[in-house]
């Protein structure tokens, strides 16, 4: 075997990689490429955007498959600008929820009679929507709606709750000093956390506030430490195929020079003889 095959063995060797890797990138091979740090810069660029392509196509996937998910509207905002037709919300007759209804988003409404039917007509599709007091919707879709109803939104026309009693009660002043001390000690807290925080449900409160729905679909986003890993890899091909590129050119001017002086040297030792 002469000489020149054998230096043409790794030549052809690393040009039968190069169109390996480029079908296997669904580049064309027929690109004129004839150099190996221009094979591996194009060989990168390609990998790179295949790669980038198909992180997005997933994570566009991801992201049209969660906004399917959630539901129509995310709190009275909606409501009141008519996301929902105004005869499918249904409100209890002579609630609270009613007179807040009425005053501050529309006259037109599905008429409940109790706080029962909030659940019979969500779930028979009579209503696309209820309003009423949180703390009963987290408690009923807890226990008995898991995985059917959930509730959305923030809370919103805050109001307080008052007890009853008979006018000049002996025991009035004892009662608000035990109510003064249950809140002081934190019972009410317990309470509270016990019979409407627990979710025994995960989707019985979707969100507590609505931004968090897009803090949701902004954790399906790629970060930038993740992303990172590729583009180093693909600088550390750009500045590999840049090393090669400038020993290849070093080894031909290196060449040349070696022939200017030995032409030189010719031309001196035969004006010498």
């Amino acid at each position: 075997m002469s000489t020149n095959e054998k230096g043409s063995e790794p030549r052809t060797i690393a040009i039968g990689v190069s169109h390996a890797l480029s079908s296997v990138v669904s580049m064309s091979g027929d690109l004129p490429l004839t150099t190996m740090s221009s094979r591996m810069v194009t060989i990168g660029l390609y990998a790179l955007s295949v790669i980038l392509i198909a992180t997005y196509t997933a994570n566009l996937s991801s992201f049209l498959t969660l906004q399917r998910s959630l539901p129509m509207i995310s709190g009275i905002d909606d409501i009141k600008n008519g996301r929902l037709p105004f005869s499918r919300i249904g409100i209890v007759s002579n609630s609270a929820a009613d007179d807040y209804y009425l005053q501050n988003v529309s006259t037109l409404y599905y008429p409940l009679a109790t706080s029962k039917d909030i659940f019979t007509r969500l779930l028979d599709r009579t209503i696309d929507a209820a309003i009423t007091d949180s703390t009963i919707l987290e408690y009923a879709i807890n226990r008995d709606y898991c995985g059917q109803l959930i509730v959305v939104g923030i809370g919103f026309a805050k109001s307080s709750f008052g007890i009853a009693m008979r006018k000049n009660w002996e025991y009035k002043q004892d009662f608000d000093m035990s109510l003064l001390s249950f809140r002081e000690s934190g019972a009410f807290d317990k309470l509270e956390n016990k019979w409407f925080h627990f979710q025994e449900c995960r989707t019985a409160l979707l969100s507590s506030n609505v931004n968090n729905d897009f803090e949701t679909i902004e954790d399906g986003e790629i970060p930038l430490n993740i992303m990172g890993g590729l583009f180093l890899t693909f600088l550390a091909m750009s500045v590999i195929a840049l090393a090669l590129h400038a020993w290849h050119f070093r080894m031909v001017i290196a060449a040349n020079i070696r022939n200017v002086v030995i032409r030189v040297r010719q031309c001196l030792s035969s004006r010498i003889r």
